[in-house]
């Protein structure tokens, strides 16, 4: 079927990522430069940009604001990456706005994560956001979002990711994340270690910008990012701090696969912690509710997995390995190769669904199922087709 899904995800596989804003800057110039009429709050960081956006959003929404939010990337639909208000786009508006884009754009070769940006800002100025909350999908410096002046700019935290384009060291990486930073606007970000934190405030001094860290000893990572975003809207909105802290506790994740509990008999939980950061974060939150339980884990290649594989195994009662469809992804064979004789069990993709069928009709213990996110993805897909 040749729907904007379809051809999305064609770029995705041939185009690949483009680090770089010689392009989407063209393309924007042709569509009339549709970020420069938005109030943008950008946020980046190595974990928690989704759920911190999401957080910011909400709190936007409470002061009674029109609020957008660009994030990725998706779970199951591309409309996920896309909205306004918690609802999302249509596929019929993303199709419209593709053609859009092809029609004026055509001669630019842009990229799935450019198209979807552009996407972005064109929905958000003909929906007359009153703010859009921006997440960078990689790095920041030379990120496809990195074409907006922000009212504030935001990062969550830096950690050892995505090596192979934004270097091999926290300071090479957090280069890259700083790279958001703008002449006179306001930065808020967690603490980060002593080295970077150096590096953040000599940025700051150059641009004119104010910093503040927020050092947060919240166990769940979503509190944490819950702290973050309302620390943001009260800079943004000093004067409604109150009303702002009244309803904080109201405010719950609507971002999918972040502790989402898809089962309570058994419990299964899902959570998308696909890098080491992430992992440490999901880790130490088992440990401390439940002790000890199962998991469930896939993953694309990364240099680091045999240190994650150990960190899950340190929580689990058992761990199950599994692959799932997508190119990156890590096969069966691939995973005892690295993994050796270690006590896991190895789930093949076209066992799958049978697994989490029998898990739920035969266990009564408490499943984690982590990971990619792309995984996630599948697995949600499949609890839908089995009406879970």
């Amino acid at each position: 079927m040749n729907d904007i899904f379809t051809k999305l995800s064609t770029l995705a596989v041939h185009k690949k990522i483009h680090y770089s804003l010689e392009n989407v800057k063209e393309a924007l110039q042709l569509l009339g430069n549709p970020q420069k009429g938005l109030k943008i709050v950008h946020v980046a960081g190595t974990n928690g940009k989704g759920t911190t956006c999401d957080f910011i959003a909400q709190f936007l929404e409470i002061l009674g604001y029109k609020v957008g939010v660009y994030s990725s990337p998706h779970l199951v639909s591309y409309t996920e990456r896309i909205k306004i208000n918690g609802q999302e786009i249509s596929q019929t508006k993303m199709d419209e706005l593709f053609t859009h884009i092809q029609i004026i754009c055509g001669n630019v070769p842009l990229t799935e994560f450019e198209i979807l940006t552009i996407m972005a800002f064109l929905y958000s100025q003909e929906e007359k956001v009153d703010y859009l909350v921006l997440e960078t999908g990689l790095g920041g410096r030379l990120d496809a979002t990195n074409v907006v002046f922000p009212v504030i700019t935001v990062i969550t935290t830096i950690a050892m990711d995505h090596m192979d384009y934004l270097g091999n060291s926290l300071e090479q990486i957090a280069k890259e994340k700083i790279g958001i930073v703008k002449s006179n606007v306001p930065l808020v970000m967690f603490l980060p270690d002593k080295n970077v934190r150096k590096m953040v405030r000599e940025r700051a001094s150059q641009s004119g910008s104010k910093v503040v860290f927020i050092k947060s000893r919240c166990s769940s990572y979503l509190l944490r990012n819950r702290a973050l975003a309302r620390k943001v809207v009260t800079i943004m909105f000093p004067l409604q701090m109150d009303e702002i802290r009244r309803f904080s506790g109201t405010v719950k994740t609507r971002v999918a696969g972040r502790m989402q509990m898809v089962s309570k008999e058994p419990l299964v939980f899902l959570d998308s912690a696909h890098n080491h950061e992430g992992v440490t974060s999901l880790t130490q939150i088992i440990a401390s509710r439940y002790g000890r339980v199962n998991v469930l884990y896939a993953a694309t290649r990364r240099p680091d997995i045999e240190e994650i594989v150990a960190k899950l195994q340190g929580v689990s009662n058992q761990l199950y390995i599994a692959e799932f469809d997508h190119p990156r992804s890590y096969r069966v064979e691939e995973f005892k190769s690295i993994l050796g004789d270690k006590n896991v069990q190895y789930i093949p993709y076209n066992s799958l669904r049978s697994f989490i069928e029998e898990y739920k009709n035969e266990s009564s213990e408490i499943l984690f199922i982590t990971g990619s996110i792309y995984f996630l993805g599948e697995v949600m897909k499949l609890l839908k087709l089995m009406d879970l």
